[in-house]
C-alpha cells in the first residue's frame, strides 16, 4: 500500500495540526543490532546454557527477527551460529530469490540441514528453528518457520543422545559482505516454542521464562557493543568488526506503534475512520488504512519516521516526522 514517493506540494492540513505542536525530542534508544562491514558480528563465550539439545530428549528453539534490506549484492547473513552445533542463516541474493537454512551438526564437519527458498520483502521477518529430539522414538525432526508459517521440516537422523557438545563461542550476525542488515530479539530456548503449521508472530519483546537459555533485546544505547543477556544466564554478547547497537524501527516497537495508531484514531477521528483498522506490513512500512476517509498512516523501518497518505496530502506520501516523537506525544513509549 505504501509506495514511497516524495511530494513537493504544500503542507497538508494534518501535518500543520500535528507537526507544529511537537516539542518532544528523540529518546535515543536503539533497539536493534546493526551489522555491517565484512564480518560484523556479536559473540558470547561458550557456556552450558548455550549447549542446546545435547542430552537425550532435549529439544530447543532458536529464533530472531531480522531486517531484510534492499539488496544490491549476494551474500550469507548469519543469524545464530554455534560452530559444530547449530546454525541459522540466510543466503541473500540480489536477484530477489533468497534461501533460509537451519543446519545441525552430527559431528565435526558433518551436518544435516533443511532450507526454504523465498522472495523476502524489504522489512522485518521472524524466523524460528526448532529441534524436536525424539519427536517419535528414534526419530528426531527439524522445523523451520518464517513469519508464522512452517516452511520446511526434515528428519531421518537420530542424534543419540543429542547434538555434539562443543566448546565454541556463539555468534549472532556476520558474513554478509559490505551490505548492512539488522537483527533484533534473539532467543534460545530448551523447548519446542512453535509447532504445527502456523503461529501468531510475536509483536512484543520476548519474555524470559524457565525455558529461556539466552535472550538479547539489543536495547542498549546507540553505539554500544556490549549486549546484556536478559535470561539471567550471563551470556553477554560483544560486538566486533562494526557490530553495534543502532537506531532503527525495532520490531519489538510494533506494539508501541499500534498504541500510537490507536491514539491517532481517538485524537483525529475525522481523519482516521473507522477506528480499529487492522495493522499490516508491506516493505519497510507497518501501517493502517481507513476505508471511510481513504487515508493510511504508517511507520517506516527505513528511517524510523511516521508517514501519512490520503486526501489531505493529495494522495502523496507525506513525512510527519520521527516515530520517537510521536510515541512520546501519544504516551506510547
Amino acid at each position: 500500500m505504501f509506495t514511497r514517493q516524495r511530494s513537493a506540494g504544500p503542507l497538508c492540513r494534518l501535518a500543520l495540526i500535528l507537526v507544529l505542536t511537537l516539542t518532544i525530542v528523540h529518546a535515543g534508544v536503539a533497539g536493534v543490532l546493526s551489522l555491517g562491514g565484512l564480518t560484523g558480528h556479536a559473540a558470547a563465550a561458550d557456556s552450558a546454557s548455550l549447549d542446546l539439545g545435547i542430552g537425550a530428549g532435549e529439544d530447543f528453539t532458536i529464533e530472531a527477527f531480522f531486517y531484510a534490506p534492499a539488496l544490491t549484492k549476494t551474500g550469507t547473513a548469519s543469524l545464530i551460529y554455534k560452530p559444530d552445533a547449530y546454525d541459522l542463516y540466510v543466503l541473500f541474493n540480489a536477484s530477489g530469490q533468497h534461501r533460509l537454512l537451519f543446519r545441525l551438526y552430527t559431528g565435526i564437519g558433518s551436518t544435516v540441514f533443511i532450507y526454504y527458498d523465498t522472495s523476502l520483502s524489504v522489512g522485518w521477518h521472524h524466523i524460528a528453528a526448532v529441534f524436536d529430539n525424539e519427536n517419535t522414538p528414534g526419530h528426531d525432526v527439524m522445523f523451520l518457520y518464517l513469519d508464522g508459517m512452517l516452511v520446511a521440516s526434515g528428519g531421518g537422523v537420530d542424534w543419540n543422545p543429542g547434538l555434539p557438545n562443543t566448546s565454541r563461542a556463539l555468534y549472532v550476525g556476520g558474513y554478509f559482505g559490505n551490505s548492512a542488515y539488522q537483527v533484533d530479539e534473539v532467543r534460545l530456548s530448551n523447548s519446542v516454542r512453535y509447532s504445527g503449521p502456523s503461529y501468531t508472530v510475536p509483536t512484543a519483546s520476548f519474555s524470559n521464562d524457565a525455558n529461556t537459555r539466552a535472550l538479547w533485546h539489543f536495547d542498549e544505547a546507540v553505539g554500544s557493543t556490549i549486549f546484556a543477556d536478559a535470561s539471567g544466564n550471563g551470556n553477554s554478547l560483544t560486538g566486533v568488526d562494526g557490530a553495534s547497537a543502532g537506531e532503527g524501527n525495532s520490531v519489538t516497537s510494533l506494539n508501541s506503534v499500534d498504541c500510537f495508531f490507536n491514539w491517532a484514531e481517538r485524537t483525529y477521528s475525522q481523519v482516521f475512520a473507522p477506528a480499529g483498522a487492522s495493522s499490516n506490513t508491506g516493505g519497510p512500512y507497518y501501517y493502517r488504512c481507513y476505508s471511510q476517509t481513504g487515508a493510511c498512516l504508517g511507520s517506516s523501518s527505513a528511517d524510523n519516521h511516521i508517514y501519512y497518505v490520503g486526501p489531505l496530502s493529495n494522495n502523496a506520501l507525506f513525512d510527519l516526522g520521527a516515530l520517537s516523537t510521536w510515541l512520546a506525544t501519544a504516551t506510547c513509549q
